[in-house]
This record gives structure tokens, C-alpha cells and sequence, in this order.
């Protein structure tokens, strides 16, 4: 079955609290999660059919990115995403340094973080590190 645009909807808005442009990739796995965290079968939707929604939904605004990539922006909120690829170090000493002793530390030492930055944000997330407390999925990626 085709997703939903209410299931469309909830996923956007959710990329929007974590701080995270809703790039067509991370949309279909966080429709996904999402689906998965209700109780329903998670299933690895069909892209250019979540981007065919979108571009059919009044609320969003389809853009083309970099390397044929898309995003769905909704038209009534502000832009608040961190950039991911940027290079420009924003975060304070005190939280490297807090890091840094968390990975020489007994918990730290044994954590085996997922390849790609979405999976490792969301592993430290979940772990609740309290130096991260209060960080969006978009500041940790």
C-alpha cells in the first residue's frame, strides 16, 4: 500500500524537530521508524512515490538538492536545519572534552556506533548521554 499523506506529514515535521532537511533518503526511513515505533510492518517504501506524494500535497514544496537529491519543505514553517556537511566546528570546548571522556570511559570504550551519521546520532541519542541532553538528532549527526 502506497504511504500516506498524513504518514507523509508526521515524518516532515518530525525531520523538522530533530533539525533535519527532509531529504527524500532520510524521509523514507524516518516514515519507516515511525512506522515501525506505532506498531505497524516497517516497509522500505518507494521514493519516487513518497516524492510524487509530496509534490501532489498543497502543505509542501518539493526542491531539487545537490547530487539528485530532493528535499519536502513545508510551506508554512521556517527553515531551521543544521547543516550537516559544514566544516565550521559551532560546538562548545566543554562538550569535545566531554566526548572525548566519554569514549575513554567504561561505556564509551565498548560502544560500537553504526556506520553513517543518522544511525550513530540516534544510537547516542537513545543512550541518553547526559552532555548531549537537550541536542536535536540534528546537532548530534
Amino acid at each position: 500500500a502506497p504511504v500516506r499523506p498524513a504518514e507523509i506529514l508526521r515524518a516532515i515535521e518530525s525531520l523538522y524537530l530533530d533539525r533535519l532537511r527532509p531529504y527524500g533518503r532520510i524521509l523514507r526511513k524516518r516514515i519507516g521508524e515511525l512506522a515501525a515505533a506505532s506498531g505497524r510492518p516497517s516497509r522500505d517504501a518507494d521514493l519516487a512515490a513518497i516524492e510524487a506524494a509530496c509534490g501532489a500535497c498543497p502543505h509542501l514544496c518539493v526542491q531539487p538538492e545537490e547530487g539528485g537529491e530532493w528535499s519536502a519543505l513545508l510551506r508554512a514553517a521556517r527553515d531551521d536545519f543544521m547543516d550537516v556537511y559544514c566544516t565550521d566546528d559551532v560546538y562548545p570546548q566543554a562538550l569535545w572534552d566531554a566526548l572525548a571522556a566519554y569514549f575513554d570511559g567504561p561505556e564509551g570504550r565498548c560502544l560500537v556506533l553504526p556506520g553513517g551519521r543518522y544511525a550513530a546520532a540516534q544510537v547516542l541519542r537513545d543512550r541518553g548521554v547526559p552532555f548531549l541532553a537537550g541536542r536535536s538528532l540534528g546537532e548530534l549527526c
